[in-house]
């Protein structure tokens, strides 16, 4: 995602292979020594890209601000940018080479008895997913 002033001032990438060109947003995972490699699903087929740009943020919320000042393209989910993109705030990039979210998935060592707090914890995401 980009904003409308970024795109027009620098273009759309067409493949995942341009985003090399253009200044884009890093995210780092807190904990992380190394940036998140950008996700694209296209034909059946994962691929990876390692851009590079002038900031590294480690709170998405952070990377779709800079993106929305025009400082370079972010990567994060359509669905939660969709409000910002209606309103014309943001442009969605790669649209072709978005797979789709199959929805998160919670992993916890298997135990004779799974704890409450944890039965809890996988009913309240199950719950708040359907939604």
């Amino acid at each position: 995602m980009a904003s409308p002033d970024y795109v027009e001032r620098h273009g759309k990438p067409e493949i995942p292979a341009d985003l090399l060109h253009h200044t884009c947003i890093n995210w780092r995972q807190p904990g992380r020594s190394t940036c998140y490699k950008w996700e694209f699903f296209k034909n059946g087929q994962w691929s990876h890209v390692a851009v590079a740009g002038p900031l590294v943020v480690s709170q998405r919320d952070m990377a779709v601000a800079a993106a929305l000042q025009g400082v370079g393209i972010a990567f994060w989910s359509e669905e939660r940018l969709r409000p910002l993109i209606d309103e014309g705030k943001l442009v969605p990039l790669l649209d072709d080479w978005c797979g789709f979210f199959p929805g998160w998935f919670l992993y916890y060592p298997k135990q004779r008895r799974t704890p409450s707090a944890v039965r809890s914890f996988a009913e309240f995401l199950r719950d708040a997913n359907r939604a």
